[in-house]
Order: structure tokens, then sequence, then C-alpha cells
């Protein structure tokens, strides 16, 4: 199930336009934004054009790790080599794909980790809220049959089920806001936001799983729990230390 658009002539999937151009673009454009802005305040000299091309090796990664996972997942194997726009994608996988690039190209280049991963949280929220929009309207990543009054039927059944996708669009949205405005008062150590994220996100998944619509054949399901779990208990002890860290250097 995916609505096809007609744009200047053209068919387009809903999927493709917003999860792969919109879903990228506009949390962009924010990421952008914000970074001008937070770096200015932070009076931190941006390098555009080193920016730009770590930027696309950045999105390179994330895109390889949301589709090696997928695979992962759905094959047994890992098998990239025909991937194609508008194909099936863990944003999971995507997001700890940016945050390794993230991390590797700052190390190699001496700069801060912890700010840059900050700053690339901002774009992380946003995305996750404009995807899950495509995810609903494509019908992928449903929640399981409820009888609250909110519950959705898709066009391929007749039970109604949570939308999940909304959910998650929700919170995407939510921290994304939460976060700007954390950034700009600047009273939380670098790092701090995006383990946050990291951590709520995570939890948000290991508590939703119950009501997570389980496609048959999906491989290392059983690790689902464990693994949300850890992330989410990891992610949010290293903010909780950079914070206190932060509150004892300044004592």
């Amino acid at each position: 199930m995916q609505p096809v658009l007609e744009i200047l002539g053209h068919e387009v999937r809903s999927y493709v336009l917003i999860n792969h151009i919109l879903g990228l673009v506009i949390p962009g454009i924010l990421y952008l934004i914000f970074l001008r802005k937070y770096s200015m305040k932070r009076g931190v000299e941006i390098n555009w054009p080193q920016f730009l091309i770590g930027l696309a090796a950045i999105i390179i990664t994330g895109r390889f790790f949301a589709r090696g996972i997928f695979e992962l997942m759905y094959t047994g194997g890992l098998s990239i080599s025909n991937y194609r726009l508008g194909e099936g994608s863990i944003m999971f996988g995507g997001f700890v794909g940016v945050a390794v690039a993230v991390g590797l190209i700052t190390y190699l280049r001496k700069s801060n980790t912890l700010f840059w991963l900050d700053v690339t949280s901002i774009w992380l929220a946003f995305a996750l809220g404009i995807r899950k929009i495509g995810c609903f309207l494509t019908g992928c990543c449903r929640g399981t049959e409820t009888v609250l009054p909110w519950g959705v039927v898709f066009p391929d059944s007749a039970i109604p089920v949570h939308p999940l996708q909304l959910y998650e669009s929700i919170f995407g949205f939510a921290i994304g806001v939460f976060l700007w405005r954390q950034f700009m008062r600047g009273d939380k150590p670098d790092g701090a936001g995006f383990f946050l994220f990291f951590s709520l996100f995570s939890l948000l998944r290991l508590v939703t799983l119950p009501i997570r619509e389980i496609p048959p054949g999906a491989h290392y399901v059983a690790l689902g729990p464990i693994a949300f779990l850890v992330l989410a208990v990891a992610a949010g002890a290293v903010c909780l230390w950079l914070i206190k860290r932060e509150e004892e250097q300044g004592a």
C-alpha cells in the first residue's frame, strides 16, 4: 500500500516523497538553521565546504546502516548491493549509522564530538517526525489491533490498529522542539541532548514493542527488548554523567 502522487506529470510514491525526499530536505533545512544559530551562540566557526562533504558522508552511512539492519532483520543476512530508493529500511539503524559517522569524522578532524552529536540530534528528531508520516500513509510500521477510538483501519485490513507511526511522529516533533529550546538556553553540557534523545527514543521503542506489528519472517525479534533496554539505560546514564560532571566542574 503506497499511495501514488502525480507531480508535474510524474508519478511519485508517497513513501519516496515523504521518507526519502521531504524527510531529508526539511529536517536538513532545520538542521542548518539551528547549526548557524547555535554555532554563533557558542562562538564555533564552521568550515562550510568541509562540513557539506562530511554531511554527505554521514547521510550515506546512515542510509547503509538503515538498509543493512533491515536486511539482517528480514532476510537474516547482509545484501545491500541492490538497494534502491524507496525500499525498506530501519530508521533506528540509520540513526546509529549517523551517530557512528559523526563520531568518526569529528574524531579524525579533532573536533568537539559531543557538540556535533548534539547538533545532529535536532536533525534526527525532525527526521523521525516527518518520515513516520510517510510510514503512516504507506501503512508500514503499524501497530497491533486496538479498540481505542483513534484506531486506524488501513486499506489492506479490516481491523483497527494503533497508529504507531503517528505516536513516533509526535515524539519526534516534540523532542526536536524541546532540544532546540534547551540548546539555545545553553544550560546543559555538550552531549547531554544527544544522549537524552537516544535514551528516550530507545525507551519509546521498548515500551511500544507490545503494540508493534511484527512482520512474519522477521529475524532477531527476541533481541529487540534487550537491545532497546540496554541502549536506553546506557544513553541515559551517559546523559546524567555529563550533567553531573558539568555541575561538579562548576562547583
